[in-house]
């Protein structure tokens, strides 16, 4: 019985030892023969130093690393786009193959001896240079042909690999009009000949300078936001040796941008429809873009921009609250919500009520302005009505803002942050007197 069970696993044995040597070895040298990963080039793009395509129907374009950049070098030498570079590269290399066809010697069938597009790679690191044709699509499924170096062999992979290809030097250099994020934009100027805007961001905001006043701030920072975002549509001269036909010899407009890296200036020429020629230092190039994406600030009213708001503090960082008025002063500290009275023994009031007050005060609005700031206009804020004055945690001030009740009317105002006086609706100073009667703990005499 023991004789037959040893015959019986020896048996086993030699079965399991031939299933592996006729089947399971074979199909392991196919598949270290074809890539372990199926994969055409045993390195990844990141091991890419340069590559040229020369895409359907287009010129040889050649591009170079430099650092986490790519610089375009032929035909001509130009910032690249990093991400759509990236992205046909990532298509080459390493590369996936679904079939291969060895023994090849017509390469005609598969559209490989013209092919549609051609990709050279060059790998420093390990002393490589892979030639990568790419040959028709495949009659059924979305494949293309693909041809390495002279091999004699003819690989499958998927068509993303030929879409890829069709991309020229358009959709591969840098089409960002500036390399900017739009808060740090510090600084827009506009000069069209007969006059010239500037707008400065400080103090939380953006102002007019000369004469100085707040403008709105949503609009400014849309148009920042516009300005960073703005596309190159089309390069329309590689030098600036012919200007005088995209009207750019002696350009009617101008913009300053001033940012991280200093003050760019961009020349307005020729508006063609919805696009406009411009050229911008530091490129050299002349370029199309929209014009929704730099001409509104030519067009806009600085007038009409003003912002009309009375304060602009950060009701988030008031930390005490001074009402004053003909007939009462109370102060206020707290914060986070809760908000007490020191002159009332810290007597609890409703934190609600508070910020409801800083909220109405951040709303209410200009009917129209004075011509002296809020600094030099003391002697239209008379009658007083009422002064709130608002400090931080660390007694720094925040804002001050005045209200007086000089004609039946109207009343004036104005406030630190906004440095400006206006006139504002009739009742203003009565509105926020109910506010700060409603915060509680007997407050108001």
């Amino acid at each position: 019985m023991r004789a037959r069970t040893t015959w019986i696993l020896l048996v086993l044995l030699i079965l399991v030892a031939a299933w592996f040597f006729a089947v399971e070895e074979p199909r392991r040298r196919a598949t270290e023969r074809s890539g372990r990963s199926g994969t055409i080039f045993p390195y990844g793009p990141e091991e890419v130093d340069r590559f040229s395509l020369r895409p359907p129907g287009g010129e040889l374009i050649v591009m170079e690393r430099s650092g986490e950049e790519w610089i375009i070098t032929s035909p001509v030498v130009t910032p690249g786009q990093r991400s759509m570079i990236d992205l046909v590269l990532d298509q080459v290399v390493p590369g996936r193959k679904l079939e291969e066809f060895d023994g090849v010697y017509d390469f005609a069938p598969y559209g490989l001896d013209d092919p549609f597009a051609t990709v050279i790679l060059f790998n420093d690191r390990r002393g490589r240079v892979d030639t990568v044709r790419v040959g028709d699509t495949t009659p059924t499924g979305p494949r293309a042909y693909v041809r390495v170096n002279d091999e004699h062999a003819v690989l499958i992979t998927r068509d993303l690999m030929h879409n890829a290809m069709r991309k020229n030097l358009f959709h591969l250099r840098d089409k960002n009009l500036f390399h900017v994020i739009p808060g740090d934009i510090s600084a827009i100027t506009v000069n069209d000949g007969n006059r010239r805007l500037s707008f400065a961001r400080e103090a939380g905001g953006w102002w007019r300078t000369g004469p100085r006043y707040r403008v709105e701030s949503s609009w400014m920072d849309a148009y920042a936001k516009r300005l960073s975002e703005t596309i190159i549509r089309s390069f329309d001269a590689e030098t600036t040796d012919s200007l005088d036909r995209f009207g750019l010899r002696a350009p009617g407009r101008r913009l300053f941008i001033d940012g991280p890296s200093g003050i760019v200036s961009i020349s307005i020429g020729r508006v063609d429809e919805e696009t406009v020629h411009v050229l911008r230092d530091g490129l050299d190039k002349v370029v199309s873009i929209r014009t929704s994406d730099i001409l509104p600030i030519f067009e806009v009213d600085p007038e009409g921009l003003r912002s009309r708001r009375l304060a602009f503090f950060d009701p988030n960082a008031a930390h005490l609250v001074r009402w004053t008025s003909p007939d009462t002063t109370v102060a206020l500290r707290g914060g986070d919500g809760a908000w007490v009275a020191p002159e009332a023994g810290d007597a609890a009031v409703r934190g609600q009520a508070v910020f409801s007050l800083l909220d109405d005060l951040r709303r209410t609005r200009f009917d129209g302005f004075l011509d002296d700031t809020f600094e030099s206009g003391a002697s239209f804020l008379d009658p007083l009505a009422v002064e709130i004055v608002i400090e931080d945690a660390d007694g720094r001030l925040l804002d001050r803002i005045r209200i007086a009740t000089p004609l039946a009317d109207h009343e004036i105002g104005g406030s630190l942050s906004s440095d400006a006086l206006g006139r504002l609706p009739v009742h203003t100073a009565a509105r926020l007197r109910r506010r700060f009667e409603s915060i509680g703990a007997g407050l108001m005499p």
